[in-house]
C-alpha cells in the first residue's frame, strides 16, 4: 500500500489488489456491523412503543368495563327503586353478577395484555438472533475474503516477516 501520500485507491488496487480487496471488505462489514445495529435500536424502540400503547389500550378497556358496571348497577339500583324492590335478593344478586362480570372481563384484559407483552419480547428476541446473525455472515464473509485473496498471503508475509 501507498504511506505517505494521500489515499488513492485506484493505484492500491493496482499495487497490492488482495490488501485491497481485504480491506474494502473489512470497511464494508464494519458498516454492515453498524447498520445492524441501529436496526437493532430502532426494533427495541418499535418495540417499546407498542409495549406502551398496549398498556393505553389495556387500561382505556379496563375504564370501560368499570363505566359500564357503574352505569349498569346504577340502572338496576333505579329499577329497584321504581318497582319498590330495593334491598331484595335479587336486585342484590344482580349487582353482583354486574360486578363479577366486569370482574371477569378486566382479568381477561391483564391475560391478552400478558400475551402481547409475551409476544413483543418474543419478537424482539427474533430480531436480535437475526442481526446477531447477520453480523456472524458478515464477519465470515471478510474472513473469506482474506482466505481467498492473494493479498491476504502478501499481507501475512508482510506482518509475519516470512
Amino acid at each position: 500500500m501507498i504511506i505517505g501520500r494521500s489515499w488513492d485507491y485506484e493505484e492500491c488496487i493496482k499495487q497490492d489488489p488482495g490488501t485491497a480487496a481485504a480491506v474494502i471488505a473489512a470497511v464494508g462489514t464494519a458498516a454492515s456491523v453498524q447498520q445492524q445495529r441501529q436496526a437493532t435500536k430502532q426494533q427495541e424502540k418499535a418495540s417499546r412503543s407498542q409495549k406502551r400503547l398496549e398498556e393505553f389500550k389495556a387500561a382505556r378497556a379496563k375504564r370501560k368495563q368499570v363505566r359500564q358496571q357503574r352505569i349498569l348497577q346504577a340502572q338496576l339500583e333505579q329499577q329497584a327503586v321504581t318497582t319498590g324492590t330495593t334491598g331484595s335478593s335479587g336486585v342484590a344478586g344482580g349487582i353482583a353478577g354486574v360486578q363479577q362480570q366486569t370482574a371477569s372481563n378486566i382479568a381477561n384484559i391483564g391475560v391478552q395484555q400478558s400475551f402481547g407483552r409475551s409476544i413483543s419480547g418474543r419478537l424482539q428476541k427474533a430480531a436480535d438472533f437475526r442481526s446477531n446473525a447477520a453480523t456472524a455472515q458478515a464477519i465470515g464473509s471478510v474472513a473469506t475474503t482474506f482466505a481467498g485473496s492473494k493479498g491476504f498471503e502478501d499481507l501475512g508475509s508482510k506482518i509475519f516477516g516470512e
